[in-house]
């Protein structure tokens, strides 16, 4: 190796760290004795300082640690990308080798079998706001953000009244999953367009950026340019049993509808209506603003039906409902 002077004093400086034996044994991987120097400083590995010498000096140190596992001399092409969780907002790096990448996180922790990538709306998961690559495996697997099996009136639904077909899919900040894989044995599930009031063509890729966006404001308006409406409990019009009773109930059908299928009886529990519309994580549902009154009025009587059987329990069991 030709040194410069302040590399040649760097290189004396090693030699009186760890000795002229290990220094001529690595002899010929030792490119910037400098670097060699700083990362023998921070570890006090000489072998791990060697490895370590091409990459960055601002990463962190548990990041250092873990890398220093791998051929990084040898193997790195020198590419290191810093990413981040749209969840949880964890910092990764991600190193790019020959053949494969290493992904660790701001902790130290090897994430290569534990993340989701988010850049395609073809994948499993897609962040909507293209800002981010991936999500880890902690947030998928986190119920408060993206719901299970269990939660089958959770996320949106999609209904195509037509077909008598349906697609869901949930989110949580910014990023989409498409939760059709859940039903593959069941053939209603599908890829769902939409027609606004003008006759055009929406793809759900569209409305799930709206949803995912997370903000009111921006869904609120993309149902507007579709011609439709929101209904909520808050828009029935029956008095049955007075208000507080009857929004309680209502919530519970319009969870009913939003679960799609009874798992006891294998049937459907979603209204069959000739045209689209959406449910919301079994709180909310939008409809064709020209079929509101219809939507309204089985609501209605769906609601007050649901308040009289459970009445009816209560009478006959009181000590059970």
């Amino acid at each position: 190796m030709n040194y410069d002077n302040e590399q040649r004093l760097a290189m004396n400086q090693l030699r009186d760290a760890v000795g002229d034996e290990a220094v001529d044994e690595l002899a010929d991987q030792i490119i910037e004795p400098r670097d060699v120097r700083y990362y023998l400083d921070a570890f006090g590995n000489f072998e791990l300082a060697v490895n370590l010498q091409p990459l960055p000096k601002d990463l962190p140190e548990a990041v250092l640690k873990e890398i220093g596992e791998y051929d990084v001399l040898g193997g790195w092409n020198g590419t290191v990308n810093e990413e981040e969780c749209p969840c949880c907002r964890r910092e990764f790096y991600e190193f790019q080798f020959e053949h494969d990448y290493v992904t660790i996180d701001e902790y130290g922790e090897n994430w290569n079998e534990h993340i989701h990538y988010t850049s395609s709306p073809d994948g499993f998961y897609w962040d909507t706001t293209g800002d981010h690559q991936f999500i880890c495996s902690n947030c998928v697997n986190d119920r408060r953000l993206f719901p299970t099996s269990m939660d089958s009136h959770r996320g949106v639904k999609i209904f195509y009244g037509e077909r008598d077909s349906w697609f869901p899919f949930s989110y949580s900040d910014g990023v989409v999953r498409w939760d059709g894989e859940w039903y593959m044995d069941n053939e209603n599930v599908m890829d769902i367009n939409l027609r606004d009031a003008e006759g055009e063509i929406v793809g759900v890729d569209e409305v799930a950026i709206a949803f995912a966006s997370g903000r009111s404001s921006t869904r609120n308006e993309f149902i507007e340019s579709l011609g439709w409406v929101e209904i909520t409990p808050n828009d029935l019009t029956c008095t049955t049993n007075g208000v507080r009773k009857r929004r309680k109930y209502a919530k519970e059908v319009l969870k009913i509808w939003g679960s799609v299928t009874d798992s006891t009886e294998n049937r459907p529990t979603n209204p069959e209506w000739d045209f689209n519309y959406i449910i919301e994580d079994g709180e909310r549902m939008y409809v064709p603003a020209e079929n509101e009154e219809e939507v309204l009025a089985l609501f209605n009587r769906t609601t007050v039906a649901q308040v009289n059987k459970t009445d009816s329990l209560k009478k006959k069991n009181p000590g059970e409902v």
